[in-house]
């Protein structure tokens, strides 16, 4: 038997007579995107990679990075929408580390402010998403024996060895998973 419920979801609500801001409008377009990312973290068992995200040439210490989508452990949707290169170093407290980690992770950074009226305290009105591509130690490794950066935050792309001063690369053991969605597809 296949039910139909009409259910009430929490959205924005419009009055008579109020006048359309900007902020009305940025506020309302950040509901909007993190409702959308609170959703897809409820359909992704855990997170990982959709397509892509591998690694292309590498010369010196830049390599480069092919397009790609994830999603992180917040829900964020890390999208790399063109082939580029990054340079890319182990971090300083790695002296003699030959071993390490290539990441990608998500940053929120505020782009827009406004000032309140009132208190005159500066207040963050738009967020925007962007990728951090980073070099770690140390990987976790969560309870289905998925990898991830250390601190579980963001995608592992693959292993890299540091071979005189460029690097080697072991992409399809150690990187994080494919996207598995709740439903077991």
């Amino acid at each position: 038997m296949v039910l139909e419920d009409t259910r009430q979801i929490s959205t924005v609500q419009f009055h008579r007579g109020y006048d359309a801001t900007a902020d009305m409008l940025n506020a309302m377009s950040q509901y909007f995107n993190t409702e959308l990312a609170d959703r897809t973290k409820d359909f992704i068992e855990y997170p990982g990679f959709a397509f892509g995200f591998k690694i292309g040439n590498i010369t010196g210490q830049s390599i480069v990075v092919t397009q790609g989508v994830g999603f992180d452990q917040q829900g964020h949707r890390l999208f790399h929408p063109k082939d580029a290169s990054y340079k890319v170093t182990f971090p300083s407290t790695a002296s003699g580390t030959t071993k390490g980690f290539l990441c990608v992770r998500s940053f929120s950074k505020d782009v827009d402010y406004r000032i309140h009226p009132y208190t005159g305290e500066r207040l963050p009105v738009e967020t925007a998403v962007g990728l951090e591509f980073f070099v770690d130690l140390n990987i976790f490794t969560n309870a289905q024996s998925k990898i991830y950066p250390s601190d579980n935050n963001g995608l592992v792309l693959a292993q890299l060895m540091l071979s005189g001063v460029s690097y080697t690369v072991e992409q399809i053991v150690n990187r994080s998973p494919l996207l598995k969605m709740r439903d077991g597809s």
